[in-house]
């Protein structure tokens, strides 16, 4: 071996293979833990909003240093905070397993929120940092590697003396308490534990997705039975996997191309999360939650007030919309012609989220639910930065049809691997996780190895109303009609499917007939408005929980006022985020998310109960 190829191997092989190594154990550990102690194979690091956490606390810390060692703090803290926040809340919730991985989903959409926003006002500062985000196991020294390594090690350390009481949790909590465990001890101080493992490695090297999701199921199919047997396999395979990834990775890019290691196990481990759904298809398509989520309303107000103050609130938002820094002659005229076409792309797109937000709900029996934690929206998205990097100059007539048949194609995933269980809320609810997982994974990455990575595509991948022209807002008012008229007569479907599979199947109700009909009306409305205005979160959660909060349970009040109330929603956050920062505008979709964000936090404070 030459001297030049000594180097290469010791000072950047070799680590890089140990970095691998360490870090792919690390998750492997942290993903078993998270699923033994919350009793849910699908939960991870990525499900728990830890690795937003890490990756917004990184992004944070490089606004402000270009210190290695500052962002990596920051990283670690931004886990560790997250990972708080999923679990105080789900906590407080009675802490459920499914109401556990919705909540870190909602965490991961807030917080990829607030990072996307850093990137776009610091763009400059933070030039490469999608790259990085999608896994990068570049290493510079050892540093960072002897830290991980010796964190791995006192965790092995800690774990084996507990691996007894880890064992006993597969009986239930009950059964777990009644021979000895302490439950809750035992739960936070695995789940710490995890957070701890996941965020650490996060800060390293970015986002690792699905290793921990996907080593803990492949140990066990290995044979491993006991936890002690099943950490040793996790650890192992999670390492196997992630230095397989990275080789695999450079071999593909070749010397031209650098593919970060994430994009590989994320390759790897959607087909396996998949497989893993399949096997599940056993299940009772029952109810088998343990506790059952329900928004206390706040007000009981008169449909016809309500009605009354959310047009009048819309069309205050549209004259203000139109009417700010008027001018007069020919620049006031061209101005109008470009504020009134958003203004119909907000309200519009508005009512449409919060209509499948509401069907959603309704499904699931979970008011957590939304189009984008079920996958509808960030399939769209996928679809269309796929088409994207493959099709130069995209028009936007194209884009609707491209994000239509990719909230489509997500919807067709949901009913292929939900089909013959009367599509159980338990079952959508982990489809769609899974969907969500897979493609809010993807688009960064595919973003980042695509050359089209201007400050407009970051703005359409936010959420934003720029590219309304008064032709489209045509459209899509025509489109958007086409689709509400006939679920305007859906309100007696709803009401029956609120009482639950049996006493709706005893009324008449044919279930697949009415699931499939509104679960396709909700595919197209989520599709034409992400093509239209991007990514726009959270207003698929927060119009329906604010018409219930009103006081209004029967749909034929309940659902356009929803509709009404996600349109002023929308209108409002438009105009908010083009006034804010005059003359520079912020991404409404962003927006959006910092508010739901609140919003969400003080609904999980005061707005919802448990019922045993």
């Amino acid at each position: 071996m030459t001297d030049s190829a000594a180097l290469i191997f010791y000072h950047y092989e070799l680590p890089r293979a140990l970095l691998a190594l360490v870090c792919g154990a690390a998750m492997g550990l942290a993903g078993l833990l998270i699923q033994l102690v919350i009793r849910n194979p699908f939960a991870s690091p990525s499900t728990l909003g830890i690795n937003a956490g890490a990756m917004l606390g990184v992004t944070i810390a490089a606004t402000t240093t270009t210190h290695m060692g500052i962002s990596s703090l920051g990283g670690l803290i931004g886990g560790l905070l997250a990972g708080a926040l999923t679990l105080a809340l789900s906590k407080r919730l009675g802490g459920s397993s499914i109401h556990t991985v919705l909540i870190g989903m909602i965490v991961n959409l807030g917080l990829n929120g607030l990072a996307a926003l850093l990137l776009l006002f610091f763009e400059n500062s933070l030039d490469g940092l999608y790259i990085w985000g999608a896994g990068n196991l570049h290493l510079h020294n050892y540093a960072p590697l002897k830290s991980l390594a010796a964190l791995l090690l006192g965790a092995i350390i800690i774990c084996i003396p507990y691996s007894r009481s880890l064992d006993l949790f597969s009986l239930g909590e009950s059964r777990a308490a009644s021979l000895g465990v302490s439950v809750q001890t035992m739960q936070w101080f695995a789940l710490l534990l995890a957070t701890l493992l996941a965020a650490s490695v996060c800060s390293v090297v970015g986002m690792i997705s699905f290793i921990g999701l996907i080593a803990p199921h492949l140990a066990a199919g290995c044979g491993a039975k006991t936890s002690l047997q099943k950490g040793l396999g996790s650890l192992l395979w999670g390492a196997a996997l992630l230095l397989g990834s990275d080789l695999l990775a450079r071999a593909l890019g070749g010397n031209t191309i650098s593919i970060p290691a994430g994009a590989l196990t994320t390759l790897i481990g959607a087909p396996c999360l998949l497989y893993f759904l399949l096997r599940k298809k056993h299940e009772s398509a029952a109810e088998p939650t343990k506790h059952n989520l329900s928004l206390s309303a706040a007000f009981h107000l008169r449909p016809k007030n309500v009605i009354f103050v959310l047009l009048g609130l819309s069309a205050l938002g549209f004259y203000c919309t139109l009417d700010y820094n008027s001018t007069q002659g020919d620049l006031n005229n061209a101005l109008l012609e470009l504020r009134w076409p958003r203004v119909m792309f907000a309200f519009l797109a508005g009512a449409g989220l919060a209509a499948s937000g509401l069907i959603l709900q309704l499904f699931m029996r979970n008011p957590l639910a939304s189009p984008d934690v079920t996958g509808l929206t960030h399939s769209g998205v996928l679809s269309v930065v796929l088409v994207g990097t493959l099709v130069s100059g995209l028009s936007q007539w194209n884009t609707v049809v491209v994000s239509i048949v990719g909230s489509s194609l997500g919807l067709a995933v949901i009913l292929w691997l939900n089909r013959g269980t009367y599509f159980s809320p338990v079952r959508l609810a982990l489809t769609g996780i899974a969907i969500t997982a897979i493609a809010s994974t993807i688009t960064p990455m595919v973003f980042a190895l695509s050359a089209n990575q201007s400050t407009d595509a970051l703005m359409w991948l936010s959420g934003t109303t720029y590219t309304a022209t008064p032709i489209s807002a045509v459209f899509y008012s025509v489109f958007t009609l086409i689709l509400i008229t006939p679920l305007a007569f859906t309100w007696r479907w709803l009401n029956l499917l609120q009482l639950g599979n049996d006493w709706a199947s005893s009324l008449g109700l044919s279930l697949n007939k009415a699931r499939l009909m509104l679960l396709v009306l909700v595919s197209l409305l989520s599709g034409i408005a992400v093509a239209l205005v991007g990514g726009i979160t959270f207003i698929g959660l927060m119009a329906p929980h604010g018409a219930r909060l009103l006081g209004f349970s029967d749909h034929k009040f309940l659902l356009p006022i929803t509709l009404l109330l996600g349109g002023t929603l929308l209108i409002w956050a438009d105009f908010v985020a083009q006034r804010m920062l005059f003359p520079y505008e912020l991404p409404t979709g962003l927006l959006v998310s910092l508010i739901g964000g609140l919003y969400f936090i003080l609904l999980m404070s005061f707005g919802i109960r448990v019922q045993k």
